[in-house]
């Protein structure tokens, strides 16, 4: 791989928090290519993590609340996890089987393109999107409060 072009990367960063400005998203203290945001909902906060990748030339993503699937409900959340991710057009759950946490991640490549604020936000609204429709009831499944079946169950055709 080449060598990471920084300018480009800050460039890119630059964007990234000019468009948050635009649309009046708050945002912690911006560092070193990172920026954090959330977006207040009627349950609880969707917190997103954004990191421009340089090296890979990549926006990564991570979004969601805090959700953690206790041991003995890991395997349900690994299932629900993958089951969930093949009805996603963009990004995907990422399940961490050791920790039972699960977040949502979405990246977009800069290498030998321009990104837009247009795609950033595509980005944030996807993410949004799979977290305002699956992260509350992950966290029901987590809790014991939803069947591995009921929340499979989302995905039958009718």
């Amino acid at each position: 791989m080449e060598k990471p072009d920084n300018k480009i990367a800050q460039s890119v960063y630059d964007m990234i928090i000019s468009t948050l400005k635009s649309k009046d998203y708050v945002f912690l203290q911006p560092e070193n290519l990172k920026v954090a945001f959330q977006i207040e909902t009627d349950d609880t906060p969707i917190v997103f993590s954004v990191v421009i990748d340089a090296e890979r030339r990549l926006i990564r993503m991570i979004a969601g609340y805090s959700i953690t699937f206790p041991q003995e409900r890991r395997v349900d959340g690994a299932i629900a996890t993958c089951s969930t991710n093949c009805n996603l057009v963009a990004g995907g759950f990422d399940f961490d089987y050791e920790t039972g946490s699960v977040v949502f991640r979405i990246s977009a490549s800069f290498a030998g393109s321009i990104i837009s604020p247009d795609v950033f936000l595509y980005m944030v609204h996807r993410a949004y999107s799979a977290c305002a429709l699956y992260d509350k009831k992950l966290d029901l499944l987590a809790k014991g409060e939803l069947s591995l079946a009921e929340y499979l169950y989302l995905f039958e055709d009718d």
